[in-house]
């Protein structure tokens, strides 16, 4: 079943404090969802690094990228085989917390590229560090915004682990 939420977040209109609490109520939610999946049906799904899952920049072939926005839960990422920084880290959390019992959660960050915004979703850990397991399945060189890393180092002094 598809499920769409059109949401008027991040419009050019819209303040960016504003969007980013919708983006963050979206987190929690997919995050909730992947927890449920796992709480649900324990042993059903492998761990993410072992599932053949792979980190694939979304686009749709018809829309501007910041028009369209696919959020997959975990059985969906595996039967397409892909998904994107948020279905990851919310996929690698969940069953960090689910099934590891390490709590972790979703979090977004953002950089300045060029005359655009560009966000990332990574894990953070309970001693505070950060993982990405969007490096981790293949995404090379933080193709979404190279400046990311060093705002994450900057701002929590660490860098995301790989």
């Amino acid at each position: 079943m598809q499920i769409t939420f059109d949401v008027g977040a991040f419009a050019e209109r819209e303040a960016r404090r504003f969007s980013e609490g919708i983006l963050q109520i979206l987190l929690r939610s997919l995050y909730a969802i992947d927890r449920y999946w796992l709480r649900r049906f324990p042993g059903r799904f492998p761990m993410l690094y072992q599932s053949g899952v792979r980190y694939v920049r979304q686009y749709h072939p018809s829309l501007p990228q910041r028009e369209w926005e696919q959020w997959r839960d975990i059985p969906t990422a595996l039967a397409f085989g892909n998904g994107d920084c948020k279905v990851l880290a919310c996929w690698r959390a969940a069953e960090l917390t689910e099934v590891l019992g390490v709590p972790a959660d979703p979090v977004y960050r953002w950089a300045r590229r060029g005359n655009i915004n560009v966000y990332h979703v990574l894990v953070r850990l309970p001693d505070g560090s950060f993982e990405d397991p969007s490096r981790k399945l293949e995404m090379t060189h933080w193709q979404v915004a190279p400046a990311l890393e060093d705002h994450v180092r900057a701002v929590y002094g660490r860098r995301a682990a790989a």
